[in-house]
């Protein structure tokens, strides 16, 4: 096809001709033809233009495919910080995506940026551990959200924190609405932290504007406490909201949930996720080791990761090698040394020549043989094409970054969370064992088995006053499952004979026994463990337990229709409790604990956290004026306002300490008192413990101030351990200097400084009191005060030992009797005639009822309960065993008392707690106990 500038030169050099036109009749069939010419040129033209456009534009769509994968690269880098394990591999990454465009002309451009970014965060996701994948997809959903310009300015710093959203809100000079900043909270039940949160979104989101309003006006209330109230918060279908709240985005509603229920943030970032990404970005990312042998070669090993479980690996590799019919060498690596390394050498040629496969077990004991691996794989250049190397290994080890580069990564630990966990148990039971049995109640009860050690799982995440005290050796894996399901075929087996037969009778109790103490309990020392457990037992495993419609959680959770055809297949369980929404089961009622402020099982506070170190890292250019904010903002509060806050505080802080005593006038109490008798001796080392605190708190905030006050600014003459007290006290936080002085029973980071002063007042007043009064007249005492409270009731247990002395000639064991009076402890005067009066326990699990004097169960969400006056007795075993009516006697709960919640897990006391009509494993299982801190 000619040029269209070339025919219009032929056509103009025609023209140019002398010849007439109007009798030549050649020159106008060249121009007629020129013509024609010229017209095929100028429609080619015009479809080649169009043409440039269409390549255009599909090369600025691809830019869209290459900017997605830059981002899902930056995201997947800075999780290195969260742990080194997670160090992403450039080129495999570029493996993933040319695979995700092959046949790119057949899709559009949408469809290969969603195939694009499920593909690398299937690749990415699979090598991370459980609760760092919810930190990963979370931080993937903002910055594709803020990508597309979905995120307003401080909308993701309220999800980490509203407090940081308030502050640069207030740095970037966002005007906010006055007459909602000065509002005060209108309900009685709604806590001031929740009040706080929803104003910041009222003050400066005018989405929010409308909602925050209406919560003035009459009649709105009882939609805001059921929301409050609600089970399940974050979703529209379940709870009735204020109106307005169901047209909210699924970021906007993620904020309110936030502000309202922080308990429920892991759930609510779940949904926001499933509504932006995808809901398959909220299911467990499949890991098929079958797959792993598709995408790799005889030259790539395979790392298997793990957090917990060393066995899960080998477990795994050896199936798979059963199933395939092939041969495996296990080679546990336990030193670092040059004959381990040749053994391996030697294995690993073996396995190549003869294309079996080896697994090295635990290689992270052995630092230098994970640095030569790769040269050992590639000695033989041409290996059997069946071999394949596993790896085993740590995630939180230091695992080489070469090493994690030349080898497909996986995670194999068993999920926390209730529905994947139980997934992989179901999933561990297998068709032969769910056809073992023709009884009705057979799949029903292995549905019971499964949620039960998912729970007990579950439960140990909440450690604490609530959970196990001993939540390491609760971590149960698959192969205590394998021996429970194998208990539960062996009682539930079918045979020919009569007495195996379908009308058998089965021995609950001798399976839950064997469960409790045999299966799940043979490692498991604390006594409060123990009783929890077997409660937890008792539970889920009777004939009640396997009845349709029968709810045991309170969650209106019952066991799928499915478990109830004794002909259903696996296939078809597996599907009905995949039916059961993600993160539904994770919370305390999930696990038959009491819902207590504080006690969350979904990672909130670890999830917040990194996500705040990982979101300042970020260098997208849709963040950096979000950065430069911030800077701004964290200028605006450390250098303008810090050092005259700090000051302030101590001023106040110095004005409310207590004097205390000197050592002249202690002993000269002490003298005056009974001189040095064995509480005395008790009572002077506390209160010279006592002393030296009060003298170290005064000591530094003195220096700070002096410093602040003097010619040097902040630093210039403080030690490290008074600038960390400054750094504490900025933050309106107890010290941490001043935590450790006090023992083990340290307040949480929440608990406010005005509070530990006002608490270290109480306790100078309450020992100033015990100084006046002596022991003979002390009319009560506050367990909480002392440093050392299992001493105090040492000295009374020695005590009564000599008062019993001529009954029980000193060898009878003495046991401590508890009796939770009626009596307030400003109505006592006088000590009782035996024993000792105490106050300042509080209770977790129940509430108490005055009136009826009475444990009952706590209204969900409230916090720890002070019990009223205890009085203590140390008494002979055979005059205790007399104590009382014989029904409060023969099954009291023993109730532990420890110093606070995430003190040392040995119990100061024991409670002995009794309600009628309710059985002492009630209490276990609720996680009922007792601290001497309200924290």
């Amino acid at each position: 096809m000619e040029d269209l500038q070339t025919v219009e030169e032929k056509i103009a050099e025609t023209l140019s001709q002398e010849s007439s036109l109007l009798h030549h009749l050649a020159l106008n069939r060249t121009l007629s033809d020129l013509h024609q010419h010229y017209d095929e040129a100028l429609e080619m033209k015009s479809k080649l233009a169009l043409l440039e456009k269409t390549a255009l534009t599909a090369r600025e769509g691809f830019r869209d495919l290459a900017d997605r994968a830059a981002l899902m690269f930056d995201t997947a880098n800075t999780m290195r910080q969260v742990n080194p394990a997670y160090h992403i591999s450039f080129s495999q990454l570029l493996e993933v995506f040319d695979s995700s465009a092959v046949h790119s002309e057949r899709f559009s451009i949408k469809t290969l940026v969603d195939r694009l970014t499920y593909n690398i965060f299937c690749y990415i996701g699979r090598y991370m551990l459980e609760r760092d994948q919810m930190v990963y997809t979370l931080l993937l959903a903002f910055e594709i959200e803020s990508c597309l310009g979905h995120i307003s300015p401080g909308m993701i710093e309220f999800v980490l924190s509203p407090d940081l959203c308030a502050s640069l809100m207030e740095a970037t000079k966002a005007k906010p609405s006055e007459t909602r900043q000065a509002a005060k909270n209108p309900f009685e039940w709604m806590t001031e932290e929740q009040f706080k949160n929803v104003q910041i979104l009222g003050t400066y989101y005018s989405w929010f504007h409308e909602l925050f309003d209406r919560m003035f006006k009459d009649g709105k209330e009882m939609t805001w406490k059921a929301l409050c109230d609600s089970d399940q918060p974050e979703n529209p279908a379940k709870v009735k909201g204020p109106e307005g709240l169901s047209s909210l985005t699924a970021l906007q509603r993620l904020l309110v949930v936030r502000a309202i229920r922080s308990d429920r943030l892991i759930q609510a970032a779940s949904l926001f996720i499933g509504s932006t990404l995808g809901k398959k970005y909220i299911t467990e990312i499949p890991s098929d080791l079958q797959r792993c042998i598709q995408q790799t070669t005889a030259q790539t090993p395979v790392l298997l990761l793990y957090s917990r479980e060393a066995e899960e690996p080998r477990r795994l590799v050896l199936e798979l090698c059963s199933q395939r019919s092939c041969k495996t060498e296990v080679v546990f690596v336990s030193e670092d040394s040059a004959s381990e390394e040749r053994r391996i050498k030697d294995v690993i040629e073996n396995g190549q020549s003869k294309g079996s496969w080896v697994l090295l077990e635990n290689i992270h004991n052995s630092m230098h043989l994970m640095t030569s691996i790769e040269s050992m794989i590639h000695l033989n250049k041409n290996p059997n094409k069946q071999f394949r190397l596993w790896i085993s290994a740590q995630a939180n080890t230091s695992i080489p970054v070469r090493l994690m580069h030349v080898s497909l990564r996986i995670v194999v630990d068993t999920p926390k969370n209730m529905k994947d966990a139980m997934l992989r148990c179901l999933q561990q039971v297998g068709p032969d064992a769910l056809r073992s049995c023709s009884r009705a109640e057979w799949p029903a009860l292995i549905h019971n088995l499964c949620y039960l050690h998912c729970a007990v799982r579950l439960r140990a995440a909440a450690g604490g006053t609530t959970g196990w005290n001993f939540r390491h050796a609760m971590m149960f894996g698959i192969q205590e499952f394998r021996d429970a399901l194998q208990v539960l075929r062996e009682e539930f087996r079918d045979g020919s004979t009569s007495d195996v037969g379908e009308g058998r009778s089965v021995s609950w109790t001798g399976i839950r026994y064997l469960l409790t103490n045999v299966i799940y309990g043979k490692n498991i020392t604390d006594d409060c463990d123990k009783r929890s457990l077997a409660s937890l037992v008792d539970l889920w495993i009777s004939s009640t337990a396997t009845k349709k419609d029968n709810d045991m959680t309170k969650l209106k959770y019952r066991i799928p229709a499915a478990f109830f055809d004794p002909d259903a297949p696996l296939e078809g369980l597996l599907q009905a409790l995949d039916s059961v929404p993600r993160h539904t089961l994770d919370v305390p009622e999930g696990t038959s604990l009491h819902s207590a402020p504080g006690l969350h099982f979904g990672d909130e506070q670890y999830a917040c956290h990194w996500l705040k170190t990982l979101y300042k890292s970020l260098s997208f250019h849709h963040q950096q004026h979000s950065f430069a904010v911030q800077r701004h903002c964290r200028d605006f509060l450390l250098k303008s306002r810090k050092e005259e806050e700090v000051w302030e505080i101590c001023c106040n802080i110095q004005a409310k300490i207590p004097k205390g005593w000197s050592k002249d006038f202690i002993n000269e109490r002490l003298k005056k008192i009974g001189g040095n008798t064995p509480f005395n001796l008790f009572l002077k080392k506390e209160l010279n413990h006592l002393m030296e605190l009060l003298s170290e708190v005064k000591r530094n905030l003195q220096a700070i101030r002096q410093s602040m006050e003097g010619p040097l600014r902040v630093g210039g003459t403080l030690s490290v351990t008074e600038l960390s007290v400054a750094a504490d006290l900025f933050r309106q936080r107890v010290p941490t200097h001043w935590s450790s002085l006090e023992g083990q029973d340290t307040p949480p980071e929440h608990w406010a400084t005005a509070t530990w002063v006002r608490d270290l007042q109480q306790r100078v007043l309450h020992f100033e009191k015990i100084l006046q009064l002596g022991q003979e007249k002390m009319p009560t005492y506050w367990l909480g005060a002392f440093k050392n409270p299992k001493g105090l009731l040492g000295v009374f247990r020695q005590q009564s030992i000599q008062q019993h002395a001529e009954q029980t000639g000193f060898i009878e064991p003495m046991d401590l009797h508890t009796v939770i009076t009626q009596r307030d402890k400003d109505h006592i005067r006088d000590p009782p005639q035996e024993g000792v009066f105490v106050y300042g326990l509080h209770v977790w699990g129940v509430s108490w009822h005055k009136t009826e004097a009475e444990i009952l169960d706590a209204p969900p969400k409230h916090g720890p309960v002070a019990l009223p006056v205890i009085h203590l007795r140390f008494l002979p075993k055979s005059e205790k065993a007399g104590l009382g009516d014989a029904a409060r006697a023969a099954d009291p709960y023993q109730c532990p008392v420890y110093g606070s919640s995430a003190g040392p897990r040995g119990p100061v006391l024991h409670l002995q707690v009794y309600k009628e009509n309710i059985p002492a494993a009630r209490w276990a299982l609720r996680g009922m106990k007792a601290t001497l801190q309200p924290f």
